[in-house]
């Protein structure tokens, strides 16, 4: 059962290309700070590639963590104060051969769940697909928020997913990105922000589930990213920034239920799914 409250913490972090083991000291350093000012979320959550930048490229074989790597990583942020916390974060993972972009669910000293970013895109700017190997898995986790899905950036702009998290009963959904910043709104956020704003919150309206979404900060090769963040609770409301720093912002989801029905009602139990898989084993 998923808890009645819950405190989120979404650092935006900005990393340093190629630079792992630098990106590694700095979130240690930065969860210790957090320890010492005797906070202690519920979840915190890191941007997609966090622990090595985005724009890799050729760059990417070298800036890669191992299993045993993402073990000791967890360890060490256990060892730092908060070894209750939940994190969240986006590394490049290698495994047999292959490099995901992956992100991983770190807590109490262990490696809880990954999640390899299942749509990687090949468009404009992006060209993941020629770095990543694309994962073949989708499954939720027991967490902080209850059973919970986390998404990578392009993952959360196929709708098939957020309705896959529905059908899975899923309480919550984690939403990491390295989305730049485009477009202007005449008003005090980005046109892309304000996309992300809309299409997560109709989500989290259609299928009653809490949505935690968190983008990275900074320049990187002359991109710049906005480091938003939101969250949702399960009626599509935004939740109010309770407190703030230099990188990261901190929520608290009240004391009341984490998931309903939404207007879709219950997925599974009005058999959508046999539905739709009907229609698609016909085109």
């Amino acid at each position: 059962m998923p808890k009645s409250h819950a405190h989120i913490v979404c650092c935006n972090f900005a990393p340093l290309l190629a630079k792992s083991a630098g990106n590694r000291r700095r979130i240690l350093e930065w969860a210790r700070q957090l320890a010492e000012s005797n906070a202690a979320p519920d979840l915190v959550v890191f941007p997609e590639l966090a622990l090595s930048g985005y724009l890799l490229e050729s760059l990417v074989a070298e800036s890669t963590l191992s299993a045993d790597d993402l073990s000791e990583f967890a360890a060490d942020l256990a060892s730092t104060g908060l070894a209750e916390t939940e994190f969240v974060i986006g590394l490049p993972l290698a495994e047999r051969g292959e490099i995901y972009n992956a992100a991983a669910v770190l807590r109490s000293g262990q490696v809880m769940h990954i999640h390899r970013k299942l749509f990687l895109p090949t468009y404009g700017m992006f060209d993941e697909a020629r770095y990543f190997n694309r994962g073949t898995r989708f499954s939720t986790y027991d967490g902080a928020l209850g059973k919970t899905v986390v998404l990578i950036c392009e993952d959360a702009w196929h709708a098939e997913l957020a309705y896959a998290a529905s059908i899975a009963d899923a309480d919550a959904v984690v939403v990491i990105s390295a989305s730049p910043a485009r477009g202007e709104t005449g008003g005090n956020a980005f046109a892309s922000t304000v996309r992300w704003r809309n299409r997560l919150q109709t989500f989290s309206e259609s299928y009653g589930q809490v949505f935690v979404y968190c983008n990275r900060g900074g320049v990187e090769d002359g991109v710049l990213f906005d480091g938003s963040s939101f969250v949702l609770d399960h009626e599509a409301n935004f939740i109010v920034r309770e407190s703030s720093g230099a990188d990261y912002s901190g929520y608290f989801l009240g004391n009341r239920a984490m998931r309903h029905a939404g207007f879709s009602g219950n997925s599974a139990r009005q058999n959508d799914r046999a539905l739709i898989l009907k229609i698609l084993s016909g085109l």
